[in-house]
C-alpha cells in the first residue's frame, strides 16, 4: 500500500509541475503579445497568429462602411499596419 501511495503522490507531484510549466508558458506568450500589442507591433504580433488565419468583422461595415476579412496572417498583418498607420 505504502507503495501504491508513493507512486500516486510521484505522479501528481510531476503532473502539477508539467501543469504549472504550461500555465508560465501561457502567461509568458500572453505577456509578449500584449507588448507587441503595445507597441503596435504588428510584425511581432502576426507570430502569435496562425498562418491561416481567417479575420472578419462585419460590424466594421456600419462604422466604416465596408466589409472587412482577411485571410492569412499576412494580410491581417498588413491591414493592421496600413489602416492604423501611426505617423
Amino acid at each position: 500500500m505504502k507503495k501504491v501511495l508513493f507512486y500516486f503522490l510521484t505522479l501528481l507531484i510531476i503532473d502539477s509541475e508539467k501543469a504549472q510549466i504550461r500555465i508560465d508558458s501561457i502567461k509568458t506568450i500572453a505577456t509578449n503579445y500584449m507588448k507587441a500589442y503595445g507597441k503596435w507591433d504588428y510584425d511581432k504580433r502576426k507570430t502569435f497568429y496562425a498562418e491561416d488565419i481567417l479575420f472578419e468583422d462585419p460590424t466594421a461595415k456600419d462604422v466604416f462602411k465596408q466589409f472587412f476579412a482577411f485571410d492569412g496572417n499576412k494580410m491581417y498583418a498588413t491591414f493592421l499596419k496600413t489602416f492604423f498607420k501611426i505617423s
